[in-house]
């Protein structure tokens, strides 16, 4: 026996099947239009970072500038959410780096405090943004070291990052130029004479060097700085302060040096009661406030209506 089903139930079915399938197209529209803008803002923040490093790279060249500038752009941005129940959607932070430096200055190292590598972190929410300007490296001095142990400060620090002060000047010279070797040798007293010279610089000679160390600079690396400090143990290199000092300045697990302390976000929510009796429920003064802190500075950015 055929079942009889009435016209209106139906109609209910379809307005069910209806609302139903139209909750998923609009969250799958939502989706797509999130990823769409997620992908314009970090192409476009891409973009801005490498125009930034590319104008940083043309000024190197110019003395007492710093050889190499690296940028790295964060901005927050508001985007759709279809899962947030008020429609106000979230706010993403997205990032962006870039460095330049001319092929000819590749091998060059900085002859000053003025030309270290610097580091510049932007930081904004759309309307305005802040800059942050860290060096990148500091220089390390060592005092007294022979020769012949300078291999070991090639491998931990690299033979293009160190330099020997010239005998009688101030003037540093690459250790890596064996021409230079009788430049910076200072010979103990009473080998001066003596006719191997060149045995007893390899050997015995004392000199001081200094070495391109980015791990004394404003902007380390937690987990390059804490490899570099072991192999300076275990070649029996004096460690300089920062390697006692690295854990408490991160004081974090996986420490970062960009590190965002909470995001908090703010809704106001009016209910007005309406001649039906139906309570209209309206939201506005919608606001996202994010606290990073940046080599030990607090920056805030605010995204919001």
């Amino acid at each position: 026996m055929k079942r009889y089903t009435s016209p209106s139930f139906l109609k209910g079915q379809a307005i069910i099947e209806l609302g139903v399938l139209g909750v998923i197209i609009i969250l799958l529209l939502g989706s797509l239009i999130n990823y769409a803008l997620r992908s314009n803002y970090q192409v476009r923040l891409m973009q801005l970072a490498f125009r930034r490093a590319l104008a940083s790279g043309a000024d190197s060249i110019t003395p007492g500038k710093p050889l190499s500038v690296s940028h790295i752009v964060i901005r927050d941005r508001h985007l759709p959410d279809p899962g947030n129940i008020f429609g106000k959607g979230s706010v993403t932070p997205l990032s962006a780096s870039a460095s330049v430096t001319r092929n000819f200055q590749t091998q060059k190292s900085p002859e000053s405090d003025a030309e270290l590598p610097l580091a510049v972190v932007s930081i904004g929410d759309g309307s305005g943004e802040r800059n942050l300007s860290y060096k990148s490296a500091g220089f390390t001095y060592y005092q007294d070291v022979y020769v012949s142990k300078l291999d070991d400060y090639y491998a931990v620090f690299g033979q293009t990052n160190i330099a020997s002060k010239k005998k009688d000047s101030d003037e540093w010279i690459p250790v890596s130029d064996e021409d230079n070797r009788d430049q910076y040798c200072i010979y103990p007293s009473g080998l001066e004479d003596d006719n191997s010279t060149y045995w007893y610089c390899q050997e015995y000679a004392l000199t001081e060097i200094r070495v391109l160390d980015y791990c004394a600079g404003e902007f380390p690396s937690y987990y390059s700085c804490k490899s570099q400090c072991q192999d300076m143990s275990d070649k029996r290199i004096t460690r300089p302060g920062y390697c006692s000092s690295l854990n408490k300045d991160f004081e974090l697990v996986e420490p970062s040096y960009v590190q965002t302390q909470r995001q908090n976000q703010t809704l106001t929510i009016t209910t007005t009661p309406t001649p039906s009796g139906v309570t209209d429920t309206t939201t506005g003064g919608w606001s996202v406030e994010t606290k990073r802190t940046v080599g030990g500075e607090e920056v805030t950015t605010t995204v919001g209506e």
